[in-house]
Order: structure tokens, then C-alpha cells, then sequence
């Protein structure tokens, strides 16, 4: 078990994230989406958050952030705005989805490992065909 004093330190460099690692990534995110240089996969993605100190468990609050915050015009960002960025660049992804896949990617990932560990090795080809 933890003491209390490393779940302290703990919680204070994770505040340090989320208070300064993390806005500085999402900036990146933002400027790498303006020039269309955006991670396209997820190792590439993963190399980039760690680039920034910032470990991949930490996906959803870069999402949250810049869903509501266009974090280089500190504008609310918008389904319109993203139609219109789309139609100005077809073939770029927007940050904001391209984490929104790699979270779903990551979870079915996770709960699939989880439901195939729990199967007899028999079973193992007809449980993946169904998933």
C-alpha cells in the first residue's frame, strides 16, 4: 500500500500534468492540426504525448480540453467550425477525433484481452469471431 505521503506526491505531479503538460500538448495538437502534421496512428500519437511528459491514461482529459477549448484561439470549437475545417481540408483528421479513435481502439483492446483470458483455449476461435 501507498502511504500517505507518496499518494500525496502522486497526486502533485499529476496536477502538474494537467496544469501545465497537458495545455502545452494540446497546444501542439493544435498547431500540428493547422499544418496538417498531425500523429495518424497510435504509436505515433502515444511517442507524442510522452514527448510532453504526458502518459497515454491521461487521453480523455486532452480530449475534454479540446473539445470545448480551440486551444490556439482560446475559441469554443464547434461541430460548425470542424464541418467547415473539413471541407477546407479533406483528408486531415481532427485532433479530436483522431484521440477519440485511439480511446475506443484502446477499450476494445482491453475488453476483448479481458474476454478472450477468460475463455478455455478451445473456445478461443469462436469467441473471436464473435467479438
Amino acid at each position: 500500500r501507498r502511504s500517505a505521503e507518496s499518494h500525496a506526491a502522486l497526486e502533485a505531479m499529476a496536477g502538474e500534468v494537467k496544469e501545465y503538460a497537458i495545455p502545452e500538448l494540446c497546444c501542439v495538437l493544435a498547431v500540428l492540426q493547422q499544418h496538417q502534421h498531425l500523429p495518424m496512428d497510435s504509436e505515433r500519437l502515444k511517442q507524442l504525448f510522452h514527448r510532453y511528459g504526458v502518459n497515454m491514461r491521461y487521453l480523455g482529459h486532452v480530449l475534454s480540453r479540446i473539445e470545448h477549448t480551440d486551444t490556439l484561439y482560446n475559441q469554443p470549437y464547434t461541430h460548425q467550425q470542424q464541418r467547415e475545417q473539413q471541407q477546407q481540408q479533406p483528408h486531415s483528421v481532427p485532433a479530436a477525433e483522431l484521440l477519440l479513435r485511439d480511446i475506443i481502439g484502446r477499450s476494445a483492446s482491453y475488453h476483448f484481452s479481458r474476454i478472450l483470458a477468460q475463455q478455455p483455449a478451445g473456445a478461443l476461435l469462436a469467441t473471436a469471431a464473435h467479438l
